[in-house]
């Protein structure tokens, strides 16, 4: 037979009644131990009242010593001194003892440290008055023998007594202006009735008076400061006392009156406890087991009628609930199952869907390759076109399809780099970047776009002698779009791109002084700015890439500003890169091997290399080339194709190349794809790589850089 169990609300009163009931006994308790308390304060007062004996002695010990001060004033001796000395020093001692004890009696700091000065003070006082005292009596004998040589000196028989009348006030001055008017007397007699010893031996006598009057003016003065600080001290030590007695008396009545309130307010809290109960009883019956009732009812409609437990009268909110959840857990388990199942078809949907994307990818980079070659072929066709040769008219044409061919080169590789980084396929690598090198490929490339738009633009490398941690080709990816970007829309002024140190990093800045762009704020993040086209897009992913963030800011005065940094490479100094575009060196006499898989692109690169000097050997294949090369016994700069169609790269043939070939000058790589290149490519110096498509004077440039020492 089952139990009937208590509800939630008895049960919660039930402990709250117990812990009244336990209130009042403590309540009890304390008001019986009120006798305990009493012979604690008795403690206290034992302890407090030989404190307060202690300060009156103090102040029994003051007085004694101003008595004793009175007495040194009376000295004249060095005996009645010596006795004076050891008493004082006696009273001064015992002061001392009595401040240990008061500086044990619980003062405040403050108090006992002004008490304990005003002490030191008193005893610094009467060291002095003692050594003054000494002082007055050294000078007594002095004088004293001064007068009576004066007494003893030759006068005349008329000034004799007028002479001595003058010793005898003089004897009795303590004023300096009654020692001068005596000065003055003895000076009048100097001419009728002094002999020379005499007169030599008055100003002496003078002298050692008025010192004698300084020094007791000085002994009066010590006297007045030791009336004060003995006054200052016994009102302190009295009012000292006076404080620990009423402090103590004060004690007893106020631990009497908190005993007593202490066992009324145990009182009234269990007044308190038991109004307290009963409210909550009545409250967790309403709110508490009410809700609870209601949570069991939604978790019952939860699982549904067929799955709800049956609620037993003789179960109380607790035991139902708890056989609710266990209901409403085996339900969750059998959809947690239900939900595995789809989540393993979601994942199968998103690995299709990945391999889409893979797809698609893939598909994207074949055709940009295959819609690349001919955009290539006209770039490098409408570069060899010499424009001094036609009219006007027809050079703009020409100028025009030749900045529609950049442009629509640049959208390829905007479109294909923005898919990579959409898709995670671009991985920025981490090598060392020569900054002199990167500044010097952007000086051979935008000058003359820069020109053609009437954009005065500025290169300036800061850092010539540091190299940088970061993705070469993304770093330069970043700088050509803003480049770009600047001079379409810099509105014909200022573009400045610097490179400097701040903060121990490399710091790469582009700004215009056009009408900047428009954003809700002046920091500018890649959510902020889809409309402006893919350039900015790819800017911003191609810096995250690479951990750093481009950051832009539109200052008041108009112009636009981008920044982003890169880490220091840990290096020693370098030389320093040249700051002005590289001398266009002249290609004629230079060996130059072209292997190029299309024929068109091969004959308008031979004919426009050929054009500027070069002895150009072209190859359809790497067999040819290897032919052509065994042939070479002289240097010569490799230009070549990555992609030779059906799958076929350049990859292994340009490594073995350069680890065998000691003629090879260079290699320059035209590809479609940089991506698709191998990574230590990209980190090897003898290895420069042009992304299709590109003008004529763009790979002319990078080949008299690279020849440029020959």
């Amino acid at each position: 037979m089952q139990r009937t169990q208590l509800g939630i609300g008895k049960i919660v009163f039930a402990s709250l009644l117990c812990m009244s009931l336990g209130t009042l006994a403590i309540g009890f308790t304390a008001i019986f131990g009120v006798q305990s308390y009493g012979q604690e304060f008795d403690r206290l007062v034992e302890v407090d009242l030989p404190q307060a004996d202690a300060s009156i002695r103090l102040n029994g010990a003051i007085s004694g010593l101003t008595s004793q001060v009175g007495a040194l004033a009376l000295v004249h001796s060095n005996s009645a001194l010596g006795t004076v000395r050891i008493q004082i020093d006696d009273q001064l001692e015992a002061i001392g003892r009595l401040r240990d004890q008061v500086q044990d009696v619980g003062l405040l700091s403050a108090d006992f440290a002004k008490i304990d000065d005003r002490l030191t003070q008193l005893t610094s006082n009467l060291r002095s008055l003692m050594d003054l005292i000494t002082q007055r009596i050294d000078s007594e004998t002095e004088y004293q023998k001064l007068v009576l040589q004066a007494r003893q000196a030759e006068v005349a028989a008329d000034l004799q007594r007028p002479f001595l009348l003058l010793l005898n006030d003089l004897e009795d001055a303590r004023n300096p202006i009654i020692v001068t008017r005596i000065e003055r007397a003895f000076e009048a007699m100097y001419e009728t009735g002094f002999t020379s010893a005499t007169r030599a031996m008055i100003p002496i006598l003078l002298s050692k008076r008025r010192d004698l009057a300084s020094v007791e003016r000085l002994i009066q003065g010590g006297l007045n400061h030791h009336a004060q600080l003995a006054s200052l001290l016994t009102d302190s030590t009295q009012l000292m006392s006076s404080i620990l007695n009423k402090s103590t008396t004060e004690r007893s009545a106020l631990i009497q009156k908190k005993m007593r309130l202490n066992a009324y307010l145990i009182l009234v809290c269990f007044m308190v406890f038991a109004s307290i109960a009963v409210a909550i009883f009545f409250y967790l019956d309403k709110n508490v087991v009410g809700r609870i009732q209601q949570l069991t009812r939604q978790i019952n409609a939860y699982i549904g009628k067929s799955g709800a437990a049956q609620n037993d009268a003789q179960w109380n909110e607790i035991t139902t609930i708890e056989v609710s959840f266990d209901t409403l857990r085996d339900t969750i388990d059998e959809r947690e199952e239900r939900l595995v199942a789809l989540n393993v078809t979601a994942t199968e949907a998103r690995s299709e869907a990945e391999q889409a994307n893979r797809s698609k990818s893939k598909l994207l980079a074949a055709a940009s390759h295959d819609l690349r070659q001919p955009i290539h072929a006209m770039g490098l066709l409408l570069g060899g076109i010499d424009r001094t040769k036609v009219d006007a008219e027809t050079a703009g044409t020409i100028e025009n399809l030749a900045a529609l061919t950049r442009e629509t080169g640049q959208m390829f590789n905007s479109i294909l780099d923005l898919s990579k980084l959409e898709t995670g396929t671009f991985t920025a690598i981490k090598v060392t970047v020569d900054v002199g090198e990167l500044f010097d490929r952007l000086r051979s490339e935008f000058p003359t776009r820069a020109a053609a738009e009437n954009v005065d633009l500025s290169i300036t490398n800061q850092i010539s002698n540091e190299m940088v941690l970061g993705d070469s080709e993304a770093i330069y990816r970043i700088l050509s779009n803003l480049i770009i970007n600047a001079i379409e829309y810099g509105d014909k002024g200022i573009v400045a791109v610097e490179c400097f140190l701040k903060n121990g990093t490399a710091v790469f800045k582009v700004s215009d002084d056009g009408p900047g762009l428009a954003t809700t704020s002046n920091r500018a993040s890649n959510a902020d700015i889809p409309h402006y086209g893919l350039g900015l897009s790819i800017c911003f992913a191609l810096a995250n890439a690479m951990g750093s963030k481009l950051n832009y800011h539109s200052p008041e005065k108009g112009g636009t500003i981008f920044n982003f940094s890169v880490p220091l490479a840990e290096q020693t100094a370098l030389s320093s890169s040249p700051s002005i575009e590289p001398p266009r060196h002249s290609l004629s006499g230079l060996n130059i091997i072209l292997l190029e898989d299309n024929a068109t692109v091969t004959s308008i690169t031979q004919s426009q290399l050929e054009a500027l000097g070069g002895n150009v050997t072209a190859a359809k294949s790497i067999k040819e080339v290897k032919r052509v090369i065994a042939d070479h016994e002289t240097p010569f700069l490799f230009i070549t194709d990555f992609d030779l169609g059906r799958g076929n790269t350049t990859s292994d043939f340009v490594t073995e190349l350069l680890s065998k070939n000691q003629q090879m000058q260079g290699v320059i790589v035209a590809t479609a794809s940089p991506a698709r290149l191998p990574n230590d490519w990209k980190v090897d110096p003898r290895i420069h790589v042009m992304e299709k498509p590109f003008m004529i004077n763009r790979l002319a440039s990078l080949v008299r850089f690279l020849c440029r020492n020959r």
